[in-house]
């Protein structure tokens, strides 16, 4: 009876410690993501006049976490809204091209989620704007140098934190 007892009243002290003591805090059990930008499909492409096709570019997006083991995949999401287009000419050697690409605001809606790579569509040039400003690279072995800088714009679903992300992507336009 004694062995039962004293067994009886170790389990309660034991009990009793931890409620007192505690079993540390809650203050890193809230793991914090992060939007992270992994680069452009393609890296860099060179646009051909013949035929004028319209062409895409993807941006790469994965989730950081500071704490794998504790994600909860749906607050951890973050959601891409807006993805804001400006061209710059680098060189036109020949001058071929009329105009630049016209800037674009794209609204999107697109689900970043961790441990996956998402692909968030841009449009690098039309096939109108090929057709219009760029028509006399045709039989020409010139080209000329662009870059698109792109604001894209995120926030995370959990508490709503926006995240603005920039880059620069490159590209040619010619007769290829």
């Amino acid at each position: 009876m004694k062995k039962k007892r004293s067994l009886f009243i170790g389990i309660i002290g034991v009990i009793l410690l931890g409620l007192i003591g505690g079993c540390g805090t809650n203050k890193n059990l809230e793991p914090v993501s992060e939007l992270a930008f992994k680069g452009a499909e393609p890296p860099s492409v060179n646009v051909g006049v013949t035929p004028p096709n319209t062409r895409l570019v993807y941006f790469l997006f994965n989730i950081k976490l500071n704490d794998p083991g504790l994600s909860l995949v749906a607050s951890d999401a973050w959601t891409v809204s807006e993805v804001q287009t400006d061209y710059t000419l680098i060189s036109d050697p020949g001058h071929h091209l009329v105009a630049l690409p016209a800037g674009d605001d794209q609204n999107v809606k697109i689900k970043v989620k961790p441990y996956v790579t998402s692909r968030i569509p841009v449009t690098l040039v039309s096939e109108a704007y090929l057709q219009e400003n760029a028509a006399s690279f045709a039989g020409t072995t010139d080209s000329a140098r662009l870059a698109m800088q792109v604001v894209i714009k995120a926030h995370r679903n959990k508490d709503g934190y926006v995240q603005t992300l920039k880059t620069t992507y490159y590209f040619s336009i010619g007769n290829y």
